[in-house]
């Protein structure tokens, strides 16, 4: 399972068919990142995916030095 992140809006997991199964989207003022949305599937529920999604963009945060 791929997380994608699309510079400037947020981190995705699609299905096979491009469908958004899960996401975190974020808002970047200055140096600053806004975790403001994270939604996931009930396909995925139960499976740690949200975390796994915090996790990648608050990785991408520290190697970015932005603040969260």
């Amino acid at each position: 399972m791929n997380i994608i992140h699309y510079e400037g809006q947020g981190f995705y997991i699609h299905g096979e068919d491009k469908e958004i199964l899960a996401e975190l989207e974020y808002k970047r003022i200055d140096n600053i990142l806004i975790f403001d949305h994270t939604e996931v599937s009930e396909k995925l529920k139960g499976q740690g995916i949200a975390g796994k999604l915090l996790d990648e963009a608050t990785k991408y945060a520290r190697e970015n030095n932005f603040k969260v």
